[in-house]
């Protein structure tokens, strides 16, 4: 066997470091990170807020929130009834409690 044609260790070493990174690559990201299973992709999901969410733009929202890639994450309004309907169905459609409320809209545009 000549020099060129043999493995040696080194080679051997990066070979086996470079295999074993590709095959933990699935155990590393989750599907849900790359829309497996079902489920959306973080970079393909519409994230939406309300302010002064009535009769019109319920209805609108209960027809949005049918859609798999959209999640209401937040509602702001004067009136504690308003914001506790619409935090309820936002959270009923999320499988959540995670729909934040807001009685200042301005609170509501400055969270990030």
């Amino acid at each position: 066997m000549t020099k060129s044609s043999a493995l040696n260790r080194r080679d051997f070493i990066k070979t086996a470091a470079a295999a074993s990174t590709v095959f933990s690559v699935p155990t590393i990201i989750p599907g849900t990170a790359l829309g497996l299973n079902g489920t959306v992709a973080p970079s393909e999901r519409i994230i939406l807020g309300g302010i002064g969410i009535r009769r019109r733009g319920s209805y609108v929202l209960s027809h949005m929130l049918e859609q798999p890639d959209v999640r209401f994450v937040a509602i702001a309004d004067v009136r504690a009834d308003q914001r506790k309907a619409v935090k309820e169905m936002a959270d009923k459609q999320n499988g959540d409690q995670k729909c934040d409320m807001y009685r200042d809209f301005r609170e509501l545009l400055a969270r990030d």
